[in-house]
């Protein structure tokens, strides 16, 4: 059963932004659904709500730097489960590298950015 959400919506470029309701599909085998309690947005979203970045993304979910509980996770996930608390990465990392290895993800020089890949 699709999931109701509430987000700030970017529906074109440089107009106001508006808090609409939408709906998420179920998750897929390797999907988490994360009620997200607090989302950062920065100067990337302002870049990309004006078309600094391009205007092929419209309409888009403002918001890339969210911290929640898990509510819902799809039947091959097997590193989190529901109810816990994670925070969101816009960025993947490649889960081989030196730093990765160590736990250090946020330095992985082989990560690949997320935008756009999401099912928000």
């Amino acid at each position: 059963m699709p999931t109701k959400a509430r987000g700030a919506i970017a529906r074109v470029p440089d107009a106001d932004v508006v808090f609409e309701d939408f709906y998420l599909d179920d998750p897929g085998e390797y999907d988490v659904v994360v009620k997200i309690l607090a989302s950062g947005v920065c100067h990337t979203d302002l870049g990309l709500k004006t078309g600094t970045y391009g205007t092929d993304g419209f309409p888009f979910l403002l918001g890339h730097e969210g911290a929640g509980v898990v509510e819902e996770v799809g039947s091959r996930v097997s590193r989190v489960k529901v109810g816990d608390h994670v925070m969101l990465n816009w960025r993947a990392p490649c889960g081989e590298c030196r730093f990765c290895l160590k736990g250090q993800h946020n330095y992985c020089a082989n990560s690949h950015h997320a935008e756009g890949k999401m099912r928000d």
